[in-house]
């Protein structure tokens, strides 16, 4: 029976229960790979390169599973039930992340977070092909509009969720103290809860599904066919002449089904050279957010951003574009000019190189203005406490003044007035010289940047009395050596002794390490040995634009492109293998860290750049050499959404869709 116009309008009410389980799925996913690689390295203690390799890994797993979660959807338990029951893995996974960051259960232990991101990639990549897929089994086939109403509402859902928390979890994360650290708990628990919430309003709304059952598996019969062709083509005998290698099939598959698979095929062809765009822009979340560890977040009065906050800059810049860009091809069909898919996609590509260009020149130019000390040299920071002047390799440092000099590494004799001391300096080695009226001391110093584009602190209190750092309200006992580093938001800050304010001021800046040494007669003498970061976070912003644009030009395009070009019975076949390139894309961001070909970080930019200026050239080759298939009405009716926005949902790469 058909709908009336009206019902044809309406939603279901089972649409709202889907669409609230993908805000809450989405919130939980992208909240926690926001801040992933920084557990990786701050809390698991991991190098760069091992950080970036596991978290591709962990993205890399999370889209190979969409395989085996459309297989077992379509051919054996459906798609309610896979959702729920990957969906409760999933929470699972969530639930063993959360507990296993808190050190008190003897965290950090590599074990128990794989087994919990194992779980969360078995569960997020067994759903991502049924959800979408599944409120549109809620509709009439003869309910257009409404079909499209709702992939734009599951569109908003997916953008929202991550926006909102590619944005919250990181505060979570840095601005709250868990154990006297970062509170990784938390950051991961608040996505847990939602994910916990989400498989809630995903059972709430049971009453109200229209459950359709498992109507055959077309990834397994394209991998059969497949496999049955090659076996009866290298079996026989060469007596039998075929048009095409896939007839060797005909036994056993219709006409009909082989030419479907000739079709796919052809497509698949393309799908080649798509991994290397994966792999650029899948380190927005790796190595973009260790580049923006060495940058300067601070926004003045509005506090500081964190470096994983950064890369919320893409669901904001899709948001924007993906209209625009629907309107663009518009004006340009309206001019008489087609833009035709391949086109896109390889317009898409040049951007993504485009922005690994900028990401290295970015790189070489924040090396440039880092903080550094060669092989064969040293750093010494003087903070005169005494009443000589210090000598320091024909550098005068006066009493209660400070000063940095670059030395080679070595023995040293400084002279304060007349009196001689020894100093022995390593190589590389940054050390802080602390003279007082008897005696001196020389301290180790690190030279790397303070969390989250924080300011640090580290304070010698000489006076016999009460000493705070205000407004933060620090207090500061009499001790014989620098108190713990404290880091503070940047900022001023003033000390007090004895509840009465000094001239001391600190002008903290964002990822500054200083140390002051406070003396008898409440002077102090302030040295900053790590100078703040010059080159300010939003300098990513180009690079970030480029590789957003590069994304709706090939993602948004690339599998509207498939699925106009293969026959309905295969378009899961070509969703499956898109999500590989994906995998593959992550596969090789792995080997490139792992194998640690290239040391330095803006010439591995470079290379990826290089890279996919070669895979443009070899996708433009075969994008000319391809001819497009005009499929009918009837081919294609089976209800997918036409406009940028909406086939984004099946585009879905890495980040913004499902």
């Amino acid at each position: 029976m058909m709908p009336s116009t009206e019902t044809r309008a309406q939603f279901p009410k089972s649409i709202f229960f889907i669409v609230g389980n993908e805000f809450c799925e989405r919130f939980n996913f992208y909240g926690l790979r926001a801040v992933l690689v920084l557990f990786f390295t701050n809390v698991l203690v991991m190098g760069p390169d091992r950080a970036t390799a596991l978290y591709h890994g962990f993205i890399m797993l999370c889209y190979f599973t969409t395989l085996f979660g459309a297989i077992i959807s379509d051919g054996f338990i459906g798609k309610f039930r896979t959702i729920l029951y990957l969906s409760l893995v999933y929470s699972c996974g969530n639930i063993i992340l959360s507990l296993t960051a808190m050190r008190p259960l003897g965290a950090p232990e590599i074990a128990g977070p794989m087994v919990g991101l194992l779980l969360i990639a078995i569960g997020t990549g067994g759903i991502k092909p049924c959800v979408s897929a599944f409120g549109g089994d809620q509709f009439h086939p003869d309910q257009h509009k409404a079909i499209e109403r709702y992939f734009s509402l599951f569109y908003f859902a997916i953008n929202a969720g991550s926006l909102l928390s590619m944005f919250i979890t990181p505060i979570l994360r840095g601005d709250v103290q868990c154990f006297g650290d970062d509170c990784f708990p938390l950051a991961f628990g608040v996505p847990a809860m939602l994910m916990i919430l989400a498989v809630a309003i995903f059972l709430l709304g049971k009453p109200h599904y229209k459950i359709e059952p498992a109507h055959g598996n077309p990834i397994g019969l394209f991998c059969r066919c497949i496999v049955h062709a090659l076996r009866r083509r290298f079996r026989s005998d060469g007596t039998e002449t075929r048009s095409h290698w896939l007839d060797h099939a005909s036994d056993r598959f219709t006409t009909e089904e082989i030419a479907d698979v000739r079709d796919v095929l052809r497509v698949l062809l393309l799908f080649v050279p798509l991994p290397i765009f994966w792999a650029l822009f899948d380190q927005q979340s790796s190595r973009w957010t260790l580049q923006a560890i060495q940058m300067n977040g601070s926004l003045g009065p509005l506090g500081s951003l964190k470096p994983d906050q950064v890369s919320v800059l893409n669901p904001v810049f899709i948001l924007l574009m993906v209209p625009l860009f629907d309107l663009l091809y518009a004006a340009l069909a309206r001019c008489g000019i087609n833009f035709r898919p391949l086109q896109r996609m390889l317009c898409g590509m040049c951007l993504g190189a485009l922005a690994f260009v900028a990401a290295a020149f970015l790189q070489l130019h924040v090396q440039s203005t880092a903080v550094s000390v060669g092989a064969g040299s040293s750093r010494l920071t003087v903070l005169n406490g005494a009443e000589c002047h210090l000598n320091v390799s024909s550098t005068l440092v006066a009493p209660e003044q400070s000063a940095s000099v670059l030395l080679p590494a070595g023995n040293h004799t400084l002279w304060c007035d007349s009196r001689p001391i020894a100093v022995q300096l390593a190589s590389r080695q940054s050390a802080s010289l602390v003279l007082l009226a008897n005696s001196w001391t020389l301290v180790p110093d690190s030279l790397s940047p303070p969390k989250d584009g924080m300011f640090s602190v580290s304070l010698w209190q000489r006076a016999n009395h009460s000493v705070l750092l205000l407004p933060a309200k620090l207090s500061f006992p009499p001790q014989d050596n620098f108190s713990a580093p404290a880091l503070l938001a940047p900022g001023r800050y003033n000390v007090s002794t004895n509840g009465t304010l000094t001239d001391c001021v600190l002008s903290g800046l964002a990822s500054a390490v200083q140390r002051v040494l406070v003396l008898e007669n409440e002077h102090c003498v302030v040295a900053e040995v790590r100078p703040a970061n010059q080159v300010h976070v939003l300098l990513q912003t180009p690079q970030y634009l480029l590789l957003t644009a590069g994304e709706v030009l090939f993602s948004v395009t690339g599998l509207s492109f498939a699925y106009s070009q293969a026959p309905s019975s295969m378009k899961a076949v070509l969703q499956a293998a898109w999500q590989m390139t994906v995998a593959f894309g992550n596969l090789i961001v792995i080997i490139v860290a792992e194998t640690k070909v290239i040391e330095d970080q803006a010439a591995e930019f470079f290379l990826f750049a290089a890279l996919m200026a070669a895979d443009i050239a070899l996708f433009g080759v075969m994008a000319l050499r391809y001819q497009y298939r005009v499929r009918t009405q009837d081919d294609d009716s089976d209800g997918m959404p036409s406009n940028a926005s909406q086939v984004a949902l099946l585009a879905a790469p890495a980040k913004t869709y499902s």
